[in-house]
């Protein structure tokens, strides 16, 4: 009843999906870096002084350097991070334009040529075989009509990874928590003097209060932000169930929203997201039939 699935598994919807997974893959590459330098790096000085501290040689000094250096460095990788998701998610509403027959909203995501060529540039740079990325919607979405094909592809896109990210963000809790513990009871074992417990015990907290505070923050409000987006699709499903009208006009204003949401997506390392991906999948195409019907 609608050629959704004809268009998104043709070759050039298909190099889409490859650039923009090749666009945030490099934005995890940044992210897992942050990773190292915030959390781990600061837990390694942190059992150094531990060793040092056997020699008398007072290292506080250099693990509070380092973790001031991080806050700044942080800041450059945020940024460059942000840059590498603009472009994944303008490739991206690319394909849901073509795919879905949605009109490209100038005004909210710029020129459409200069995003066709940021799509070309990413793909070029790796070609990777993309016959693995048919069928990116599930191929029952053919058998409704097609506006009605488009809201279920949106409520797919507001729903695919929003358990994912829910595990993910009580890891990054568990990870902090048992970081945190670890540095202040390696200052307060390893230093009687106030000034050399700020040193070696506060001051290395501060690249780890950032990085959570950063990544729950992103997490939340990329969470929150799709579970009140399905809301809104929900109701216009039901509205088409009920034979209602539902216009164009509505069906880009979600688009907007699933696009910015994109923009601000929290990035789940590939391995973890991998891992966790086979329930969810089967969550969604649960989803879809429930849909459908």
């Amino acid at each position: 009843m609608n050629a959704i699935i004809k268009r998104e598994n043709e070759e050039d919807s298909l190099k889409k999906l490859v650039a923009q997974k090749e666009c945030y893959s490099m934005a995890k590459k940044v992210y897992f870096i942050q990773f190292l330098l915030a959390i781990v790096g600061v837990v390694i000085f942190s059992f150094l002084q531990i060793m040092f501290n056997k020699y008398k040689i007072n290292i506080s000094l250099i693990v509070a350097t380092y973790s001031i250096t991080i806050l700044f460095v942080d800041v450059f990788l945020d940024s460059y991070v942000g840059e590498l998701k603009e472009k994944a998610s303008l490739i991206q509403e690319l394909f849901d334009c073509y795919v879905l027959n949605i009109p490209w909203n100038n005004i909210l995501c710029g020129s459409e040529t200069e995003s066709r060529d940021i799509y070309c540039n990413c793909f070029e740079k790796k070609k990777r075989n993309f016959l693995n990325l048919k069928n990116w919607y599930d191929e029952s979405i053919s058998l409704v009509p097609e506006e009605v094909g488009k809201i279920i592809c949106q409520k797919i896109n507001c729903t695919y990874d929003v358990e994912i990210r829910k595990k993910y963000m009580l890891l990054i809790k568990w990870t902090t928590a048992i970081s945190v513990l670890l540095i202040v009871s390696i200052a307060i074992f390893s230093y009687t003097i106030f000034a050399n417990f700020i040193l070696a015990g506060v001051l290395p907290l501060l690249p780890i209060i950032k990085w959570i505070y950063k990544n729950i923050k992103s997490n939340t409000s990329s969470i929150n932000a799709h579970e009140k987006l399905k809301i809104n699709i929900n109701h216009i499903l039901k509205d088409a169930a009920n034979n209602s009208s539902h216009n164009a006009i509505s069906i880009r204003q979600i688009q907007d929203k699933i696009f910015l949401n994109r923009k601000e997506v929290f990035l789940i390392p590939d391995y973890l997201y991998n891992k966790w991906r086979n329930k969810q999948e089967d969550a969604i195409r649960n989803l879809v039939e429930e849909s459908i019907k």
